[in-house]
């Protein structure tokens, strides 16, 4: 259980009245409420986990503009007095355990993506795939339950499916020439990028793996040594984590949004 004081999490919304009767914007509620996790994430792991707190540190700073580009600026460049957000008196005890600030904020962003303005979507899954390196779990993807998809998400799945297709056989390739010290995190990734289109198989139903012969459309040269196949499985993997951020910032469908943003997070974590 986290040890957070919040008084109440010092936030205040500094509202003013705009004049005539022209309604005042609010900062988006759900943005807010990331913004503050942000910020106690990075006073509470300042000293046990610094490199996880400045990337909490630089969240923030993107949320606040975030929420600033919602609202908008008036004539003067200027975001309006009633969406300013002012994080004060913030208190958070120092905590050691990382891991379970990170886990809590990832399951933050998938319970709220479908609450915030669908322009922000990109932003925010992006930060539950830039924490989830820093994360250990054995759990195995889980296909939602009930998906129904849209013919365009029908046909974005049909293309993560052929990428993963190709992500494997392409690890697949690199494997020959990896490091002994980097084959099991790549024999791993490849089973992964297996069992990612095993589930977009069952989600689509009527595509079957011999639409997908060896040959595949391959994103690297094919690698020569050790340094060169480390830098084609970088290569794959960065390219597999952009395709599925992609399709969770296009998603309509939120559990397909979450879906996606959860395979870009394990596949960020893989490597």
């Amino acid at each position: 259980m986290h040890v957070r004081t919040k008084s109440f999490l010092g936030i205040s919304l500094l509202a003013a009245t705009l004049s005539g009767c022209t309604p005042s914007p609010d900062p988006d509620p759900v943005l807010v409420e990331m913004l503050q996790d942000a910020q106690l994430d990075a006073q509470a792991l300042a000293d046990s986990a610094p490199e996880v707190a400045t990337l909490r540190t630089k969240h923030a700073t993107e949320i606040q503009a975030e929420i600033e580009r919602q609202c908008g600026f008036d004539d003067d460049g200027n975001v309006p007095d009633s969406c300013a957000v002012a994080l004060t008196d913030i208190g958070a005890a120092p905590a050691a355990d990382a891991q379970s600030y990170i886990l809590e904020s990832q399951s933050l962003i998938l319970d709220k993506l479908d609450e915030i303005p669908s322009d922000s979507v990109s932003l925010i899954s992006g930060q539950y795939i830039d924490q989830a390196p820093f994360v250990e779990t054995e759990s195995e993807a889980q296909l939602p339950a009930d998906l129904a998809l849209t013919d365009a998400e029908s046909s974005v799945a049909k293309e993560l499916l052929e990428r993963e297709y190709a992500a494997a056989w392409a690890l697949g390739v690199a494997l020959a020439y990896a490091s002994s010290e980097q084959q099991s995190a790549i024999e791993t990734a490849i089973s992964n990028h297996q069992q990612r289109a095993s589930l977009l198989s069952s989600i689509l139903g009527e595509v079957s793996d011999s639409e997908f012969s060896p040959g595949y459309r391959s994103e690297m040269p094919e690698p020569t040594d050790a340094p060169s196949a480390l830098t084609a499985v970088e290569t794959v993997q960065d390219n597999a984590v952009a395709a599925w951020h992609a399709a969770a910032a296009a998603a309509t469908t939120d559990s397909w949004r979450v879906f996606c943003t959860e395979m870009a997070g394990a596949t960020a974590s893989e490597i």
